[in-house]
């Protein structure tokens, strides 16, 4: 759990704090790929839950434990962690944590007492109050920012089991690193011929550097009804950008990663997983709500991607197109696609607090 949170959604506010949880070891919110996130003060706000198909495809199917019977010969061995389907913890710890999915009716209901797939909501916790994490997490993440006066990061452990009582124990408190390797960011301050991109709704902090490409969707050549096609050729740039390690800056309308092909377009994290900065801009005739909230949000939370929207119409920031289409074309698809390839590497700026971002058109040039 950490007390500041650099990717807040809806509500929620940066000062309000984060947390992760996860069934079974830490090991699956320590890799970033799996958990339940939440604020501590909006607990039942989950907007990755919002729909059957989110429950589906956002929470945790498996957890890791302690193999200990049979205990290996090497006693160096003993305790190593394994991964398991959440039906071997179904007779015991997954009882306050979990839904059971319907097959039959599509539908998802809290509590395991019905027959169906098993998944972990924490919805006994976060709905129910069976135990008080969100509270306990919000005065512990208050105390230790009074006491230290900075923000504080914490790792937690609690144990419940199916008789007697429910054990918290807060495992390690520390600083939490803020990343302020950069001033406080004003828009109007940076002399716009230096800047490919300024947007007042940025989410994350800090530099992000060593990005030579840019794989973009002209706005001027979408096609909203070939989106699905457009995001099959984004993920054959991706894969190869990731097989060269070589990190990028991607910008595209609508939203990123919907499941309606007519809002954005419809990759999956994985098909996108190499870029460092994602911009939404919007369509030339329609408004779309942004990610915040989503589950594809959240991988972006995970991984520390920088996030900008970008709406010039409201005078929402801005994106130098021009600029953008004068660059080397290594490759050009259909639909408005290309991957740029730059002379000098961009620098992406954003200001954590006060949730303003740029994307400097070189890093040699602080564009003020």
């Amino acid at each position: 759990a950490r007390s500041y949170n650099y990717y807040p959604f809806g509500r929620v506010k940066p000062r309000d704090g984060a947390a992760v949880v996860a069934l079974g070891l830490g090991r699956l919110v320590v890799e970033g790929t799996g958990g339940l996130q939440f604020c501590p003060r909006y607990p039942r706000h989950l907007p990755q839950l919002s729909t059957v198909e989110d429950v589906l495809g956002n929470t945790q199917r498996v957890f890791d434990a302690l193999a200990l019977d049979p205990p290996p010969a090497d006693p160096h061995v003993r305790f190593q962690p394994v991964r398991l389907p959440l039906e071997e913890a179904r007779e015991d710890a997954l009882a306050p944590l979990g839904s059971v999915y319907d097959r039959d009716t599509h539908a998802v209901h809290d509590g395991i007492g019905r027959s169906g797939v098993p998944l972990v909501t924490f919805s006994g916790i976060l709905k129910q109050r069976l135990f008080p994490l969100p509270e306990l997490l919000c005065d512990l993440l208050e105390i230790g920012t009074s006491a230290t006066m900075v923000p504080v990061e914490i790792e937690f452990a609690v144990d419940l089991p199916p008789e007697g009582p429910a054990t918290f124990a807060c495992l390690q408190m520390r600083p939490m690193p803020l990343l302020r390797d950069i001033s406080r960011i004003d828009l109007d301050a940076f002399d716009r011929r230096h800047l490919l991109c300024q947007s007042p709704r940025a989410l994350g902090n800090g530099r992000i550097k060593d990005m030579c490409d840019v794989v973009c969707i002209d706005p001027g050549e979408f096609d909203r009804r070939k989106s699905v096609a457009t995001a099959d050729d984004v993920a054959v740039i991706n894969a190869e950008l990731r097989a060269r390690k070589r990190p990028y800056l991607l910008i595209g309308p609508g939203r990123w990663g919907s499941a309606d092909p007519l809002l954005g377009i419809p990759v999956n994290w994985g098909q996108i997983a190499g870029a460092r900065i994602i911009v939404e801009t919007v369509f030339a005739n329609a408004t779309v709500t942004p990610s915040e909230g989503s589950h594809f949000f959240h991988n972006m939370t995970a991984f520390r991607v920088g996030y900008m929207t970008v709406d010039p119409s409201k005078g929402d920031g801005s994106i130098d197109w021009e600029w953008l289409r004068g660059q080397e074309v290594v490759k050009s698809c259909p639909n408005g696609l290309r991957w740029v390839r730059l002379r000098e590497p961009l620098l992406g700026l954003i200001d954590g607090e006060s949730r303003a971002g740029v994307i400097l058109k070189s890093e040699s040039s602080d564009g003020r």
